[in-house]
């Protein structure tokens, strides 16, 4: 299944919108990328998480974030801590169609057997009792752990769009859960990834170099 985000990425001059394209379009699973050097912004249509985009980038000394899909207010992220507030991980919600949300979500990968699903609150002072009743159940993460040691995983949920799930939590049934939330505008502060908590972006973010001018 092949769909269509847009990413904001930081490109300088039209040799970096060049290279990115590049750097993309060399990889199989990707079918088309539209640059918009003005806009420091790519969108991309293809089968790749969101996640794998970002390691694309983070290879070549970039950073990439999701802006959505086209749809208006297409787009949320959800910070997954444990009871001590320790971040183990991030989901990433897009709606790629009309009541399709697509659910990119990244774990250490301790956690990566674990059941994850939406409770209808998003009360996390006692959980899982204060999250509510449990709306849906996503999916149970499985998987072999990357090189960052991570667990991936992605999948679509039908008849559903994002604006439901806003404010409604995410849990991990190994005691991780976070509050899916508007992804913040990420070129006004591009310290944050959730426009409800402010939490700075999980490793990703901190392990991404700068971009190098001898690269791109």
């Amino acid at each position: 299944m092949s769909f269509t985000i847009r990413y904001a990425i930081p490109m300088k001059q039209q040799s970096c919108a060049t290279n990115v394209a590049a750097k993309l379009n060399s990889y199989d699973e990707i079918e088309s990328v539209d640059i918009d050097l003005p806009n420091q912004e790519a969108v991309i249509k293809g089968s790749l998480p969101p996640s794998d985009i970002v390691k694309i980038m983070q290879s070549v000394g970039r950073d990439a974030f999701v802006r959505g899909s086209g749809l208006p207010n297409s787009n949320a992220v959800c910070i997954l801590e444990d009871t001590d507030g320790k971040v183990h991980g991030l989901a990433r919600l897009i709606e790629i169609s009309e009541n399709k949300v697509l659910i990119d979500t990244v774990l250490d990968a301790k956690y990566g057997n674990s059941e994850i699903a939406v409770y209808s609150l998003g009360d996390i002072s006692n959980i899982p009792s204060s999250l509510g009743k449990k709306l849906r159940t996503v999916t149970t993460l499985n998987g072999s752990a990357d090189e960052a040691n991570q667990v991936q995983h992605m999948l679509t949920v039908d008849d559903v769009s994002i604006s439901e799930l806003i404010g409604r939590s995410l849990y991990v049934s190994s005691n991780l859960v976070g509050i899916i939330a508007r992804s913040a505008g990420l070129w006004e502060n591009d310290k944050t990834v959730c426009a409800c908590t402010g939490k700075s972006m999980w490793e990703e973010r901190k392990d991404a170099r700068q971009a190098n001018d001898g690269i791109f």
